[in-house]
């Protein structure tokens, strides 16, 4: 599969949503079986836990957080935000594995599951780092005036993507951004906009097949009631599993369009 670099392929301009859509679904298929054990490594375990919780006890992180604070229970709280921590920090790592091994397969060099996560570790914090100041950022504009966030919001889009795919570390990467997105708003955001509709489309479609054989299941086997809540958790994290799986799609038309972008604009090679 050679689908990087672009601009000999496209006589240097950036491939248009079509190509995009097509190229990145040949991608993210091509690794599939590494992206499933991502998946299953780094997401499904804490992902399945809090469905568990969801299901078991009716309580939204939200509303576990309030009830503790309102009890005054120290000890849940502190649990509640260890969990959390862990599932951030496990989003960070399987987003950094994710685009690693999707851009090193985009040039016929496939990383591998561990070895992406082995990369992927070193970019947990500084991942942590810009995200933050990124949402700092649009906080502080949206606050200000709407216009400002919006533009923070549009100019820092392609941050993460800067930071994994490029090394540009902290304020390096919010500026690779900017250059790239100003030379390239429209495109960005009309490709990403049709990503987004692709994702929710297929987002419809998932929920549905998974209510629909919940449902099927249920009146098929009529499990009794002790199995009921394991058997929802159980259709829940396989409802997950695929869910983040389809979302490998969108990551790989990012990573093709950002490299597709930046292949027009070179900078000096990161420290």
């Amino acid at each position: 599969m050679k689908i990087l670099p672009p601009r000999t392929a496209h006589r240097g301009a950036p491939r248009g949503v079509g190509a995009l859509l097509r190229d990145s679904l040949e991608l993210a298929l091509d690794g599939l079986a590494t992206y499933a054990a991502l998946v299953v490594a780094l997401m499904l375990p804490l992902g399945t836990a809090c469905v568990w919780i969801i299901i078991r006890f009716g309580l939204t992180s939200a509303r576990a957080v309030r009830l503790a604070w309102e009890a005054g229970q120290s000890g849940r709280l502190l649990a509640i935000g260890a969990v959390s921590a862990a599932l951030f920090a496990a989003s960070l790592l399987f987003n950094a594995a994710k685009y690693l091994d999707l851009d090193a397969r985009a040039r016929n060099a496939p990383l591998g599951a561990e070895e992406a996560m082995r990369r992927g570790a070193g970019l947990i914090l500084p991942l942590a780092a810009v995200t933050v100041l990124d949402m700092l950022a649009i906080l502080a504009g949206l606050l200000l005036l709407v216009v400002p966030g919006v533009v923070a919001l549009l100019r820092f889009l392609l941050v993460a993507q800067a930071l994994i795919l490029e090394n540009r570390r902290g304020l390096e990467a919010f500026r690779r951004s900017n250059e790239i997105m100003a030379a390239h708003v429209g495109k960005v955001v009309g490709n990403l906009f049709v990503m987004i509709v692709v994702m929710a489309a297929s987002d419809m479609i998932l929920k549905f097949g998974a209510v629909l054989g919940v449902v099927a299941l249920m009146l098929l086997l009529r499990p009794p009631n002790a199995l009921v809540i394991p058997f929802a958790v159980a259709a829940s994290a396989l409802f997950l599993f695929l869910r983040f799986l389809v979302g490998v799609w969108s990551s790989a038309f990012k990573t093709l369009l950002y490299r597709d972008l930046a292949a027009l604009h070179p900078a000096a090679p990161a420290a």
